[in-house]
């Protein structure tokens, strides 16, 4: 039987007749960046082959070449709802947060969604063909059709609370239509790309004019995300009559088509995530420059790109363990594991050797293997119908592959190593 085992080669990159090495502890990050003030190790400065007693870093924010602002403070009521964690509403808010920004994006999420995975009881899973990206349709619905999104804050406003609960059912009772309603006060006063919706809104009164274009604007005058906030005018525009209609990323009265929000656009976010960010703060576009002024003349790269702009992390708190985080890593390719032997040599799912890795053996043996379960063992939790979820015994596999659902099939070779589970 081939029992669950995942353990890296990292930590014991020891000689093979022991596993004699002593712990190595290299104590915490107490060194701090002068520029913007990271906590960071010794080991991670600038030219680490030279010793410093004031070392540069250049790992949290290029030794202050980027200088990235820090999030705005929500107004209240929003800060409330977002950081509470005592009241009835605030605890509804946070629990059903992407419900509700949902109901109040002013752009909608697009993609090639497989859903074939949803084939069991476990939670919903869909899998993304291509890329994912934002779409935003008309200002008006067509005829018969309900209004969707940034449409829900121009058309049938009367309604507006009804229109935007319509988009899920299991909130269609008294309490969130109370909870939606004050979403929408809220939203009116606080939220600045709503502002100028409401603007086209009053435009659009049959009495009033006849064609209206909604301006995406992507040039700002100054950096919004460091010297001001962007107002109204700096984010979007209203075109009356057919001033300008020769733009295509123009959002037009009524089309019936979609249209797709660049996403280096600096408005990309705050049209997503309304209540994230409230202010309409600016997200990245390309033309961000490095904070070195002095040294722009001979630097390599003068601006500011994504991967130095962004960093993504979940922290996951799970009730059988402490917390721990999941960190997505863009690896440059010259980085990338390109062969099965690059992978051997960092992970290894097979047992190890018992004569001459003992301890290893031992640890691997009493922490890290799955089971027993199967036709061995058919009352463990993990068996359902007759079957393991973590899909145990895994079957031997001579080499590592990528499977056809791009995912790694370990090498697990028939070498003779066993363990012995009671």
């Amino acid at each position: 039987m081939s029992f669950h085992l995942f353990w890296t080669w990292g930590a014991f990159k020891l000689p093979n007749s022991s596993l004699g090495a002593t712990y190595n502890d290299i104590g915490d990050p107490v060194w701090k960046c002068k520029h913007c003030k990271a906590m960071m190790w010794y080991d991670e400065r600038i030219n680490k082959d030279k010793q410093s007693k004031n070392p540069m870093f250049a790992l949290c924010c290029g030794n202050g070449k980027i200088q990235l602002p820090l999030l705005e403070d929500p107004p209240q009521p929003m800060r409330q709802l977002l950081f509470d964690s005592n009241s009835t509403k605030s605890k509804n808010f946070q629990v059903n947060i992407r419900s509700y920004n949902l109901m109040f994006a002013f752009t909608s999420p697009g993609a090639k969604v497989d859903t074939s995975y949803n084939t069991s009881r476990d939670p919903l899973t869909f899998r993304i063909h291509g890329q994912g990206h934002q779409l935003m349709g008309s200002l008006l619905p067509m005829a018969n059709n309900s209004p969707k999104f940034a449409q829900l804050y121009i058309y049938d406003t009367k309604n507006e609370v009804k229109n935007r609960l319509a988009q899920n059912p299991l909130f269609n009772n008294v309490y969130y239509q109370h909870f939606v309603m004050r979403l929408e006060q809220y939203s009116g006063t606080k939220i600045i790309l709503m502002k100028t919706i409401r603007m086209a809104r009053d435009k659009l009164q049959p009495s009033i004019v006849c064609d209206l274009k909604l301006k995406l604007i992507s040039d700002r005058q100054l950096d919004g995300r460091l010297y001001n906030l962007p107002n109204t005018d700096e984010v979007v525009a209203l075109i009356v009559g057919d001033e300008h209609t020769g733009n295509k990323r123009d959002i037009e009265k009524q089309t019936g088509r979609l249209k797709r929000i660049n996403e280096l656009h600096p408005a990309y976010l705050p049209l997503q995530y309304p209540f994230l960010y409230p202010k309409g703060e600016d997200g990245y576009r390309p033309n961000i420059l490095h904070k070195d002024h002095l040294n722009s003349h001979v630097a390599k790269r003068k601006k500011v790109t994504m991967r130095e702009y962004f960093f993504v992390c979940t922290i996951e708190w799970q009730k059988r363990g402490l917390p721990h985080a999941h960190i997505l890593i863009f690896l440059h390719p010259s980085n990338k594991y390109a062969n099965p032997e690059d992978i051997h040599n960092i992970i290894s799912v097979e047992i190890p050797n018992k004569d001459t890795h003992l301890e290893l053996y031992e640890l691997v043996n009493n922490r890290m293997i799955h089971g027993p379960c199967g036709l061995s063992n058919r009352r463990t939790p993990c068996m359902v119908d007759g079957k393991c979820i973590r899909f145990f015994p895994k079957k031997f596999q001579q080499a590592t592959i990528v499977d056809q659902d791009g995912f790694l099939v370990y090498r697990r070779r028939n070498n003779g190593h066993m363990v012995q589970r009671y």
